[in-house]
């Protein structure tokens, strides 16, 4: 059965660099977020959390163009086309790392609980990980979350674009983008009752974690593949700055309210990573997720933007190798302690590290296993 894809979706180029420099910018986010919570820092990023919801947002818009433009192939091919391609894309270096976290259990008794989530970690179930009562923090692996949230994405949203007409397809991203922050909602409340010896901070995490509480950010992604020039007559850099000022009066509202509670950092910008107080769990995540949706727009079809910056490109391409490794190299440069005596110098030392490794990485290993891509 022949099903081409409906004129709706405008977007038909093969690859977009701009994004490669958005992700450059959302990976740097993540770093010195990370960097910024080892101990003895001098400086605070808390807003850097928000790289990964651009990672999440852009996800779904790429992994939804991928998928619309495959629709017309029989389902055994349209499955097996995605998930080849997408396990070359991700297993190896995943589980490269994961391989690694072993030996290095097994030479030196550390990341000490690596057993006891080994099961979790090699299933892409590690965010469920945290609903447990007696969970362990580990830097070494704790970012991996993330990776399961994007996995159990895949798992779900190829049949719905494949079985789905477009116009049921955008029904159902229209429901997800109202319904899941109702989701959210309900789930502090369920959450709150079950673990009641939990902080409201983590139990912001445990929501956080939760791969349905990303599958607005997802859909709100997969949307941008059927915008036209504007929406609902507006156009897309009147948009992006709509929503920008959204952010903002959303983040003055937060602010008020963290400042109530005697909790307000500045270097939040009014946008704490887990807090549910004023239910920003609920909200907050909804309109930075409509900003980064219509950034991600405006970027694929303007001409020229910042994230055209070649430095950036190239960070974006190698971003994957370094979320993977880019704990295990912090680790490391606080065990050196450069930090102690120059934390900016530490910083810069750090990004440096953390590029070059990913650089040698990608065009030593990454680069050969994606040439296998085009063969399926």
């Amino acid at each position: 059965m022949t099903r081409p894809l409906e004129k709706q979706t405008l977007l038909t180029q093969g690859y977009f660099h701009s994004l490669d420099g958005l992700r450059g910018l959302a990976m740097l986010l993540v770093l010195v977020f990370h960097f910024a919570r080892i101990k003895s820092s001098t400086f605070k990023f808390e807003i850097g959390w928000v790289g990964l919801q651009i990672f999440f947002v852009l996800s779904g818009f790429l992994i939804t163009k991928i998928l619309l433009a495959s629709r017309e192939k029989s389902l055994k091919d349209f499955l097996r086309q995605f998930f080849l391609r997408r396990a070359l894309r991700i297993f190896p270096l995943y589980y490269g790392y994961l391989v690694f976290l072993l030996l290095l259990f097994f030479a030196f008794h550390e990341p000490k609980d690596i057993l006891s989530y080994s099961t979790y970690l090699f299933t892409y179930s590690y965010n469920f990980s945290i609903l447990s009562n007696d969970w362990e923090f580990s830097r070494m692996y704790v970012h991996l979350w993330s990776l399961s949230v994007e996995e159990q994405f895949y798992l779900v949203w190829p049949f719905a674009v494949y079985f789905l007409s477009v116009s049921s397809l955008k029904k159902l991203m229209v429901g997800l983008i109202l319904v899941i922050p109702l989701f959210r909602f309900l789930l502090q409340i369920y959450l709150a009752n079950a673990y009641e010896s939990k902080d409201q901070e983590m139990i912001g995490n445990m929501i956080y974690w939760f791969s349905f509480s990303h599958f607005d950010a997802f859909a709100i992604g997969g949307a941008i593949n059927f915008l036209q020039q504007d929406f609902l007559g507006i156009g897309k850099k009147t948009w992006l700055y709509i929503t920008l000022l959204i952010c903002i009066i959303v983040a003055s509202i937060n602010t008020v309210a963290l400042q109530a509670d005697g909790l307000f950092q500045l270097s939040t910008l009014g946008y704490p990573l887990h807090s549910t107080i004023n239910s920003q769990h609920v909200w907050s995540y909804s309109i930075l997720n409509l900003f980064f949706a219509a950034l991600i727009w405006n970027t694929i079809t303007a001409k020229r933007t910042i994230f055209n910056f070649k430095p950036l490109q190239e960070i974006g391409k190698i971003s994957y190798g370094m979320y993977i490794f880019h704990f295990a190299i912090l680790v490391i440069f606080e065990k050196i302690g450069l930090h102690y005596y120059n934390n900016f110098l530490a910083l810069m030392a750090y990004l440096i590290a953390c590029i070059l490794f990913a650089y040698v990485l990608y065009h030593g290993v990454e680069k050969r296993i994606l040439s296998l891509k085009s063969k399926i």
